[in-house]
């Protein structure tokens, strides 16, 4: 009786075993098929901008098509912004930039040379 029950307890335990050590390694089984071939990658839509007037005189909002990334006065952009003649403060966000220019600077001059630099961006 003993003998039967350590038998059975004895195959159980290796049953078992042997069903954990599959989960853990399953056994061999077929590579998986290989992969499609993957498209190029796509190219970002070209960037486009649009004009907006603002509550304040001195600033002039440029909504662009898609983000360009951190704008504020340390950044690359904001740096090329700040470079800009007439142009006394960069903000930007999500899908935008706000160029606040100096007092006397030509509002057209700035506006197209802000604009340039944008769409210099790509």
């Amino acid at each position: 009786m003993i003998r039967r029950w350590a038998y059975n307890t004895r195959h159980t335990v290796r049953h078992l075993s042997r069903r954990l050590l599959d989960r853990l390694d399953p056994p061999d089984s077929p590579p998986p098929p290989p992969a499609a071939p993957q498209a190029p990658p796509a190219r970002p839509e070209a960037l486009s901008v649009e004009v907006e007037a603002t509550p304040n005189p001195l600033a002039t909002r440029f909504g662009l098509s898609r983000p360009v990334g951190e704008v504020h006065p340390q950044s690359p952009l904001g740096m090329r912004l700040h470079g800009i003649d007439g142009v006394a403060d960069v903000f930007g966000g999500q899908g935008f930039v706000t160029v606040t220019r100096a007092a006397g600077s030509d509002e057209q001059q700035v506006i197209e040379a802000v604009q340039e630099a944008l769409l210099a961006l790509g």
